[in-house]
């Protein structure tokens, strides 16, 4: 090869290499940035989200219609100011007034993955905590939540009226009350978490959920029901709460099969609470039951060790 076409191969394969590197950058300096998803209103027809999804009032999916979130969706919700405060049955009183919430009338399936959990809440930095209502089931009974994170909400997920839907293998974390139950619920709860909360479940009303294979930690009260509830809790730990099952209802809830351990109280059983415990392993309590006068629970098969107090009458 000549010199003169060395020179020339040379300088060729110079532009070509520049060109390769910058074309693509200027075609990517050059790209549209992605539209925000803003979301708020009645949803009338089926939608199905992803990505990351600001919600910046009360979103009512509305009977009839199906709401999909695929997993890894991001799902960010508004400060207290920005909502439209929707009329909802006996929610007036669940702290949810001035605040965004995702109502759902007709169906919500939001099904995540082990690594793609759906995140509901997530705050941008220097948001403070507990900034946005929750996820209210209204009479919904075909819905579910599976793998999916929900925080710093003031109720973050709630069943009133019939509500019969399913939250599986979901983390609820820094709410004032995790999950609640009202009415004529019987919202299912299985594999899942509850941690940092004021509550972790709350049953009242004539509410009867079904909490499985879960854990409740780190709350102030871990399970607390009352009035005609009548809760099936079984097969969960409920650990390092300040009161692990507060038991005031005056119905039977079934309490069987769970690791009730190191919290300050264990148990605390309320005037005219009758609870059917059964092979419950309370242990590591400061004290392990808290047992009031006119309480009079049907206890066969627990094991009581290393509480500092076993029962404190």
């Amino acid at each position: 090869m000549t010199p003169a076409r060395k020179l020339y191969t040379n300088i060729t394969l110079i532009i070509m290499i520049s060109l390769i590197i910058i074309v693509p950058a200027y075609a990517k300096g050059k790209r549209k940035k992605a539209k925000r998803v803003v979301k708020t209103g009645h949803l009338v027809v089926d939608q199905t989200w992803s990505g990351k999804v600001y919600v910046i009032g009360d979103v009512i999916v509305t009977k009839g219609t199906t709401l999909r979130i695929k997993p890894g969706t991001r799902i960010i919700f508004a400060d207290n100011e920005s909502d439209y405060d929707i009329a909802m049955s006996m929610i007036g009183s669940v702290a949810t007034k001035k605040k965004c919430n995702i109502i759902v009338r007709g169906v919500l399936k939001a099904v995540g993955t082990k690594k793609r959990k759906i995140l509901f809440g997530v705050l941008d930095k220097g948001k403070k905590k507990r900034h946005w209502g929750g996820i209210v089931f209204d009479d919904a009974g075909k819905s579910v939540m599976e793998n999916c994170k929900v925080e710093n909400a003031a109720f973050g997920i709630t069943f009133i009226g019939a509500s019969s839907s399913k939250v599986k293998k979901c983390v609820v974390l820094n709410c004032s009350i995790g999950i609640y139950s009202t009415s004529d619920s019987k919202g299912k709860i299985s594999a899942s978490v509850t941690k940092g909360c004021g509550t972790g479940i709350e049953a009242t009303g004539r509410s009867a959920p079904v909490i499985s294979y879960s854990f409740i930690a780190v709350n102030e009260w871990g399970i607390s029901y009352g009035k005609e509830s009548t809760p099936q809790i079984s097969n969960s730990t409920i650990t390092k709460n300040d009161l692990g099952i507060s038991c005031y209802g005056t119905k039977e809830a079934i309490i069987e099969n769970n690791k009730i351990k190191s919290n300050k109280v264990g148990i605390k059983l309320a005037a005219g609470s009758k609870p059917r415990f059964r092979k419950n392993k309370i242990s590591n309590n400061d004290v392990g039951i808290d047992y009031h006068a006119g309480a009079s629970p049907d206890m066969v098969g627990n094991v009581m060790s290393k509480n500092k107090v076993n029962i404190r009458k």
